[in-house]
């Protein structure tokens, strides 16, 4: 057995075994495959995980995606960022709608046709949707054939050899995608649980580092967002030139200003810090609008809006009625119930997410300040959307076994302008911060780690 055929057996064999469940895996189609493929470039799979079934059950079909308006691309498009991406995909299903009849093609030349689709992404259709022998070299793959076969090798080429050998073209591909994201990593990679390391001339040469790339340097800046809401509780939000619907960045017509906080934000080699006020507003300018927070999903926004509406927000409930006489709420373990954990209070890093929660909200809708929130959370549940990385949050950090849960008490909690008598039970309810108590010096070691 060559060489070739060795790389090929172990990456297939090990990816039956070890291979993440991703939603497109489950049917192969076409059109799925094609959206992960473009909402993974640039993107973390745990970020592409919360939106990408969100936005197929928007547009569930390749039909229904290239009738849509640029407006609702975007929209549901909004907090993946680089959304040039969003339209270009839209154009690449129009021209599949009106050259292909709405079927994607499976051969590589015919889908290199379609905008929006270069050498990488029509191998990817092609062999995991189809099943077809086409190379594909990402930085994750090239990443891995250079440590096979060294820097200087012609990695489309190798790629191509590999493939073809392959008993499957669609896990192939797959393995090597898997075996970049979660083993073959740039830093440290984990070549004790390679399957690929007998075959590695970097491992065998001891020469595992690769020289860093190089990047553009980092630039800090500052910013100003005003959360401006009408007697209504709209928000004051202007349209930019790409269409995006972004906060004021300076309100003259705003009154009551007062400052919330900061959150960070990078965009590309920029670290933006944003700075934060919450203001009542009057009148809009013409090129403003009022916009009801039940109708975000609908606009297209980025991500730092989000951020900053969610300013020092970790967790997001929807609550239960329990006692509506003395304002207390039941919260259930349900999934209309979920917790997301981030680093501090940026929203930068992802932690993990559960819906095994439980506990009490005590709200008096007259006076928000004075409410509490108390609840306990399944740690073991925690799941970051990477199952190497949820054993390692789980064993190594909060170190579950011992200490399978964890109970949290709101410092500080505020209900949305304009909450009626049925808060927090109509609403999502926002805990600006909360105080854990975590009875294990391991999880409060991850913790200052984190920082």
């Amino acid at each position: 057995m060559t060489n070739v055929q060795r790389i090929t057996r172990k990456s297939e064999r090990w990816f039956r075994r070890n291979q993440r469940d991703l939603p497109w895996r489950r049917t192969y189609d076409p059109y799925h495959v094609w959206v992960s493929e473009v909402m993974l470039q640039q993107t973390r799979m745990e970020v592409v995980l919360r939106y990408y079934e969100r936005f197929l059950q928007r547009f569930p079909t390749l039909a229904d995606f290239a009738a849509a308006s640029s407006d609702d691309v975007t929209a549901a498009w909004s907090g993946l960022g680089y959304y040039r991406r969003a339209r270009m995909l839209r154009e690449g299903a129009i021209a599949v709608r009106e050259q292909f009849g709405g079927a994607l093609p499976g051969e590589v030349p015919a889908l290199m046709t379609i905008p929006g689709i270069g050498r990488y992404t029509a191998g990817a259709i092609a062999s995991i949707a189809y099943d077809r022998a086409a190379p594909i070299v990402d930085g994750n793959i090239a990443r891995i054939l250079a440590r096979l076969f060294g820097r200087r090798a012609n990695f489309w080429r190798r790629a191509d050899d590999l493939v073809q050998a392959a008993g499957s073209a669609r896990v192939f591909n797959q393995a090597l995608m898997e075996i970049g994201a979660l083993i073959c990593k740039p830093k440290q990679p984990m070549c004790d649980r390679c399957p690929l390391r007998d075959e590695c001339r970097a491992f065998a040469s001891g020469r595992t580092e690769l020289a860093p790339r190089k990047r553009a340097a980092t630039v800090a800046l500052r910013r100003r967002l005003y959360v401006v809401r009408d007697r209504r509780g709209r928000i004051l939000m202007r349209r930019d030139t790409r269409g995006m619907f972004v906060l004021v960045g300076r309100s003259p017509l705003a009154v009551g200003q007062k400052r919330i906080g900061t959150f960070r934000h990078t965009i590309m080699n920029q670290r933006v810090t944003f700075e934060v006020f919450t203001a009542s507003g009057q009148q809009p300018t013409a090129n403003c609008s009022w916009i009801a927070t039940k109708d975000l999903e609908k606009v297209p926004h980025p991500s730092f809006v989000r951020k900053a509406l969610h300013l020092a927000g970790a967790l997001l409930l929807a609550a239960s009625t329990a006692l509506a006489d003395s304002r207390t709420y039941q919260i259930a373990a349900d999934a209309k119930n979920t917790v997301e954990f981030h680093a501090e209070d940026t929203y930068d890093a992802f932690d993990g997410r559960t819906n095994k929660v439980s506990g009490a909200i005590s709200a008096d809708p007259l006076k928000p300040s004075a409410s509490t929130v108390e609840i306990t959370i399944d740690m073991a549940s925690l799941n970051t959307g990477n199952t190497l990385r949820n054993r390692e949050m789980r064993e190594l950090y909060l170190e579950t076994r011992q200490h399978p849960t964890s109970s949290f008490k709101s410092v500080s909690v505020a209900a949305p302008r304009g909450a009626d008598s049925r808060w927090p039970h109509s609403r999502h309810v926002i805990v600006h911060r909360a105080h854990a108590r975590l009875r294990h010096q391991r999880a409060k070691k991850y913790s200052r780690h984190r920082r």
